[in-house]
């Protein structure tokens, strides 16, 4: 390849002895008649060129002929809008000193300020200061009460709840009127002929006791879907209790 040098008639030939040329990497002058392959950030192919000196901290912009120029200082003092506000959108700033007309979702005029960080998936609440905050988990339960506190209950199923909610099951708490031994088979899905085992090997239950709580669930199907299906169902009870009670605990999401 000819090359001239600048301001000269140029002769001779441009030679490369850095190994292989890469692709898509510009090439510089290496000194002498020898280039080098330089580097380049973002992902195409056009370098543009400087006109003039560039002086760090200042702003760029390109001249009417494409040239990358020195824009001077960043601006400071009076905030500044070029073009019409938008009515009843918020106004963001820009960082050049200028603002911006930024974007809102729902049609309510208030804008919050948030305080802390947001956690995707948390509930928010407002803190005493009106700033929206996060909720953390919202917690909730769902369970039964069996029996009618003079006789004994029989076991078979004894009823069913339709979920409000999305939501994740934490653990579960029996609390009978005396002391007894029970135990009680909890099923789901989105329609009763299609119920499933919920507990796997792991149902709620008692012995001899009045009451007892559990957070391991090996086994059971613990993410549940708004609108399931839960039955609940006594599989066995002594003969000292006459009324039962469970609580499912339930992170809801």
């Amino acid at each position: 390849m000819a090359w001239t040098q600048q301001g000269g008639s140029g002769g001779g030939t441009v030679t490369h002895t850095g190994g292989a040329l890469t692709s898509d990497l510009p090439i510089f002058g290496a000194g002498s008649g020898d280039i080098k392959v330089g580097s380049k950030s973002g992902n195409t192919n056009e370098l543009a060129s400087v006109n003039g000196s560039l002086t760090a901290g200042h702003l760029l912009t390109v001249d009417a002929s494409g040239n990358i120029i020195d824009g001077g200082a960043v601006p400071t003092g009076d905030v500044t809008h070029t073009g019409a506000l938008t009515l009843n959108l918020p106004v963001l700033g820009n960082g050049l000193g200028d603002i911006k007309i930024g974007t809102k979702s729902g049609d309510a005029f208030p804008l919050a300020s948030v305080s802390g960080f947001l956690t995707p998936g948390n509930f928010l609440k407002s803190d005493a200061t009106g700033n929206v905050v996060d909720a953390g988990d919202v917690l909730g339960e769902f369970g039964i009460t069996i029996g009618d506190g003079t006789n004994t209950p029989g076991t078979g199923v004894k009823g069913y709840l339709v979920l409000p909610w999305n939501c994740t099951v934490t653990g579960w708490t029996l609390i009978l009127d005396t002391a007894d031994s029970v135990q009680i088979g909890l099923r789901y899905g989105s329609s009763l002929a299609g119920l499933a085992n919920m507990v796997g090997g792991l149902p709620p239950s008692l012995t001899s006791a009045q009451s007892g709580s559990s957070t391991l669930l090996t086994g059971w199907t613990t993410s549940l879907t708004s609108g399931y299906i839960i039955e609940f169902s006594l599989s066995s009870v002594g003969t000292s209790c006459k009324r039962i009670q469970l609580f499912v605990s339930v992170k809801r999401y």
